[in-house]
């Protein structure tokens, strides 16, 4: 049986994410789980620096991405009386760092929408978690190297890495299993969750 399927959607736009969802549904008959997974980090500037398109870009894709997805996941998931919604935060939303406000704001914001989406779909039976990665070796920190060192990225690794008490990033498997775990049965006690995975970053 064919349990596969893709849609390519703009997560910032409103049309495309309705359209990807009502796919989904065409395709397995309801939405189970949703894991909010798009960001982008922007650029990096003073705050009087930074553009109007700048900072709305990062909003658009960080916030307003994750909170369409939830809008048009949540009937669905109310008409099957469970399900569980994941969003990707950060690190960034439980600190500030000079010259990521927009990155930085859009973090938080994620933490405030996921914490008063639990209050309002508990009854409902949808849980709603949020993951809070730390540096984690993908493309985004590549950037965020680049960004911290443009003459020397490894400097800008290192610096990175010095923050964390484990002494290395974290591995993409190692938050796709943390986000397995919120998904399933095993979790079925947990909503409204800041579960950071940060190699006790924020512990310092």
């Amino acid at each position: 049986e064919n349990n596969v399927a893709d849609f390519v959607a703009d997560a910032a736009d409103e049309e495309a994410t309705a359209a990807a969802v009502a796919a989904t549904i065409d395709a397995f008959g309801g939405v189970d789980i949703l894991m909010a997974n798009a960001g982008t980090e922007g650029n990096f500037a003073p705050i009087e620096s930074l553009t109007m398109s700048e900072f709305e870009s990062v909003l658009r894709t960080n916030v307003i991405g994750v909170w369409l997805a939830m809008k048009y996941c949540v009937e669905p998931m109310k008409k099957r009386g469970s399900g569980s919604i994941i969003a990707i935060s950060s690190i960034a939303g439980m600190i500030g760092f000079p010259t990521m406000a927009p990155y930085i704001a859009s973090k938080h914001a994620v933490f405030g929408l996921v914490k008063t989406a639990a209050l309002e779909l508990a009854a409902s039976g949808i849980r709603v978690n949020a993951i809070g990665p730390g540096p984690i070796d993908n493309r985004m920190m590549r950037s965020l190297e680049s960004q911290f060192s443009p003459e020397d990225t490894a400097a800008g690794h290192e610096l990175i890495v010095s923050k964390v008490p484990m002494g290395r990033y974290g591995t993409n498997e190692e938050v796709a299993n943390l986000a397995l775990f919120l998904a399933g049965d095993e979790s079925t006690f947990c909503t409204g969750g800041i579960h950071m995975i940060d190699g006790g970053f924020i512990a310092i």
